[in-house]
Order: structure tokens, then sequence, then C-alpha cells
């Protein structure tokens, strides 16, 4: 009994941190997305092609939400509230950072529209430190996760451990009823 209950805790800390694990994977993907979603605003400088850039930005923006949107929809489904809720919050600093982001790009798309250059380059660097803060929303949430995870396989653990202390009680149980069987017979 005691081994089935071990193996069971076991089995239920590898799906969990399974799950946990999945979610990491997608906010990592999410993290690649909103590359995309940043390099037409500095590839337009290359390229000059505003209409073109301004639709490839689109599209990836349209990819990222659609992710992000899937990402909340597991957190709200699949996590109890007292998890989810912080995590949600970091979704949401998420959300703000890459729509501060998308601003700048639109305002370097508009300076290029109106052949304002060098006004445009001004924005870069600003795009950019736009961009790394959506980064750094990303890695506090990644962060967030595994912390979840340790929190979780330690509660996992200690819970093992109290099942064993049982296993130690049950075998000497076992070796006081052989020693009275002995002396018995």
């Amino acid at each position: 009994y005691l081994n089935h209950k071990i193996m069971e805790i076991y089995s239920e800390s590898v799906t969990i941190n399974q799950e946990w694990a999945d979610r990491l994977a997608r906010y990592s993907e999410l993290g690649q997305v909103a590359s995309a979603v940043n390099a037409p605003g500095n590839d337009v400088f290359d390229s000059r092609d505003v209409d073109a850039e301004a639709a490839r930005r689109n599209a990836a923006l349209e990819d990222f939400n659609r992710d992000l949107d899937r990402a909340r929809a597991d957190l709200t489904d699949s996590v109890p509230a007292s998890q989810a809720a912080p995590l949600l919050r970091q979704l949401d600093a998420v959300t703000a950072s890459m729509g501060d982001m998308t601003a700048e790009a639109d305002l370097i798309f508009s300076y290029f529209r109106n052949g304002e250059t060098s006004q445009a380059g001004a924005r870069m660097a600003t795009m950019d430190r736009k961009y790394a803060a959506v980064t750094a929303e990303l890695a506090a949430l990644g962060s967030s996760v595994r912390e979840i995870q340790k929190s979780q396989f330690n509660e996992q653990v200690a819970a093992a451990h109290y099942l064993r202390k049982f296993e130690y009680l049950i075998g000497a149980m076992i070796l006081l009823m052989v020693c009275g069987v002995t002396v018995y017979g």
C-alpha cells in the first residue's frame, strides 16, 4: 500500500511538473513571437517598405495575441486561482509592454511614411527599450512558473517523506510480530 501511495505521489509529481514545463515552453515561444513583432520596426530601416513591414508586424502581432489568449485560457481553465492570479497579472503586464512596443513601431512607420527618416531613427532606441520591457516581463513570468514548479515539487517530496515514516512503523510492527511468533512458537 505504501509503495503504491509513493508511486502515486511520484506519478502525480511528474504529471504536474510536465504541465508546468509545457506552460514554461509556451511562454518561451511567446518570447520568440514577440521578437517577430519587434523585427519589422527594425527591418523597415533596411527595406524602406513601410507597408510590407507593417503588414508583417501585424501578422506577428496577431500570432502573439492568439498565443497570449491561449496562455490566459490555460491558466483560467487548468490552474487553481491562487496560482493563476499572479501569472495572469504578469500576462497583463506583458500585454501592456507589447502595446507600448507596437505603438513605438507605429510611430516609426508613420515617420517613414512622412519621409522623416531621422525622426524614425531617433525612435529606434525607444522601441528597443520597449521590446526589452516585453522580454523582461516574459522572463519574470518564466521565473514565477519555475517557483511554482519548485514549490509543488517540494510539496510532493514532503508527502512522500511523510508516508516513508509509516513504512518504518509497519516494518517495526512486522518485526515485532515475527519475534512474537518465534517466542510463542
